[in-house]
């Protein structure tokens, strides 16, 4: 048995370290790789699986018997009302930022425009997780999404309205009847940004006074909407419906723990799944079927990678601040290794300054990161639910 063990071990460092080694793989090998079972790709039955299934056994009755109400407060204070905090000044930064001449935009307030839009996108990216369920209405949940991915001639559609109301300056009344991809930050990207080829440099586009009234619209629509979920979600505060919501629906139990816990496994899982199977797996074309490869969100501002660290950190925020790793903590180092591993990943993509979306590309380093996100989500997912009875996700070993 020890030697059949050491053998899966043994299969799982050299298939990682082979997936790893990503610059040679042939493009059918990497899709392989990337769409294959975490059971196939630890070695059929080992690695990954023995990992999650010895600590989901060894978790004793002590281990699940947290204190619901001290999660669902870290939460609020730790977790989400910080990030709804930053949302916030990042909405009133791009407004400033925006309310400077028309004609200066892309010439002498450039930098000081791209900068705000970084951080508004930054920081609605740390929150695209937090989609508890609204229990009652007034609680911002998806209605309050401002990405907006895949958005099929999204570009074309943000042109055409430019093109209509060129004699006639839009609103904020205006923008408020718009459908709400008209009305995102997505947009805005097309509004402020130039369409570029392959690893080109990002830049702001010449503005017109149609654009310039649409950009100031949307940005105004993006801030009170920053402002609405600070409100809604900032503890003790009034009007904060949605953290009233979620600290009393602490009291009903589901299994040995509240409904808040199991909310915050399955954003956990839902936020990995997202970066991973949806967002990565597609920009790349590594998805089994194949689907027609999608460009990432925010690659005409050069802003994907920053999106994608920016939704990595907030889950490891969600695993860590909330003291959901405290349930498991043998567990927990194994999946705070990967998710550091990923980040690695992408900070060194970031810094090379090489465009891992531009065609062309001999090899992709963003292959890398296929592995330590499956294996956050699988072993993550499995001992959380195993440990608070969460049966749907135990009995899925922690995917769906």
């Amino acid at each position: 048995m020890q030697r059949r063990e050491a053998c899966g071990r043994a299969q799982t460092t050299s298939v990682e370290t082979l997936f790893m080694a990503a610059g040679w793989l042939t493009a059918s090998l990497a899709l392989a790789l990337f769409t294959l079972p975490v059971q196939a790709q630890t070695g059929a039955g080992t690695g990954a699986r023995i990992e999650t299934e010895a600590q989901t056994k060894a978790l004793k009755p002590a281990d699940a018997t947290a204190d619901d109400q001290a999660i669902a407060a870290l939460a609020l204070t730790a977790h989400s009302a910080p990030r709804h905090r930053a949302f916030a000044a990042a909405g009133r930064a791009l407004q400033q930022a925006l309310a400077v001449p028309c004609q200066t935009w892309h010439t002498t307030n450039a930098e000081h425009i791209t900068e705000a839009f970084t951080q508004i996108v930054r920081a609605h990216a740390g929150l695209e997780h937090w989609r508890p369920q609204a229990p009652r209405p007034g609680v911002t949940g998806r209605s309050g999404r401002l990405i907006v991915w895949p958005a099929p001639g999204l570009a074309q559609k943000v042109e055409r309205l430019l093109e209509a109301r060129a004699a006639r300056r839009l609103n904020l009344a205006d923008i408020r009847m718009l459908g709400r991809s008209l009305r995102s930050l997505s947009a805005l990207e097309v509004v402020l940004f130039a369409a570029r080829a392959g690893g080109a440099t990002p830049r702001l586009r010449p503005s017109s006074p149609a654009s310039c009234a649409y950009a100031r619209g949307v940005a105004d629509h993006v801030a009170q909407v920053a402002a609405a979920r600070l409100r809604q979600w900032q503890p003790g505060q009034p009007g904060a419906v949605g953290a009233l919501a979620w600290r009393n629906s602490t009291t009903n139990a589901s299994g040995r723990h509240a409904r808040t816990t199991h909310r915050l496994i399955q954003l956990f899982d839902a936020g990995l799944r997202q970066v991973r199977d949806d967002r990565l797996a597609r920009s790349l074309g590594l998805t089994r079927p194949r689907r027609p490869r999608l460009e990432p969100p925010f690659q005409r501002s050069g802003l994907a990678l920053v999106v994608m660290r920016a939704n990595i950190v907030a889950l490891h925020s969600l695993y860590v601040e909330t003291k959901l790793a405290t349930l498991t903590p043998q567990a927990a180092r194994t999946v705070k290794r990967h998710l550091s591993r990923a980040l690695l990943i992408v900070d060194e993509i970031i810094a090379s300054r090489i465009d891992p979306f531009a065609s062309g590309q001999p090899s992709n380093p963003l292959i890398d990161l296929g592995v330590p996100l499956k294996m956050a989500r699988h072993i993550g997912t499995a001992t959380l639910a195993a440990a608070t009875d969460l049966e749907r996700f135990a009995q899925a070993g922690g995917q769906r």
